[in-house]
């Protein structure tokens, strides 16, 4: 649950392959690839998932879903720098950000709104691609340094009730950059 894991040029295809609870992960180089999933569950479909008070940086990293997202941060922040994500799932966002649960006590998350933590994914480079949402934030904030959205139906996915800059933190992009694709409604 607690501690500190480096992973450097790793190649991983299959099941979930990273889940960070609550520890710090370092994630340098390499590829991690989700093929199939016998599970519903988006958690279970997801190759890198953050949990809890869970921090991951990740540099130059290839990420693909054939099913869920790419990468998911139910966790308190992931730094990205550089690599590719891509989800080949009409139902769920290659990057997705929901509301973050301490859930160190073994609870189920939404079981205290107390321990309810901004989720945030921070991007200082990277290429989201191919996917129908490239970017979705249920609960949480992207702050968005530097990267490229290149042939997702929808760039950022927004919330009914949200607006782009209540979670998207880019001193470059108030109210949303032109060329970003972004939309409140289904794709």
């Amino acid at each position: 649950y607690r501690g500190e894991l480096t992973l450097k040029n790793v190649h991983a295809e299959g099941d979930m392959l990273v889940k960070n609870f609550g520890g710090t992960v370092h994630i340098e180089g390499g590829s991690y690839k989700r093929t199939k999933c016998f599970s519903d569950a988006q958690i279970n479909q997801t190759p890198i998932v953050n949990e809890a008070d869970g921090t991951i940086t990740m540099e130059n990293v290839d990420v693909y879903a054939e099913m869920g997202s790419a990468l998911l941060n139910y966790g308190e922040k992931i730094t990205i720098t550089g690599g590719t994500f891509t989800t080949k799932d009409d139902t769920y966002a290659a990057i997705l950000v929901d509301t973050c649960w301490d859930r160190t006590d073994g609870k189920h998350s939404g079981a205290d709104d107390n321990s309810k933590k901004e989720a945030t994914v921070e991007i200082n480079g990277a290429t989201i691609e191919e996917s129908k949402r490239g970017i979705e934030v249920k609960d949480g904030k992207i702050i968005f340094k530097n990267g490229t959205f290149q042939g997702n139906e929808s760039d950022i996915y927004l919330q009914e009730n949200q607006n782009f800059d209540d979670v998207f933190d880019s001193s470059k992009y108030s109210g949303g950059p032109t060329w970003v694709k972004t939309t409140n409604t289904e794709p």
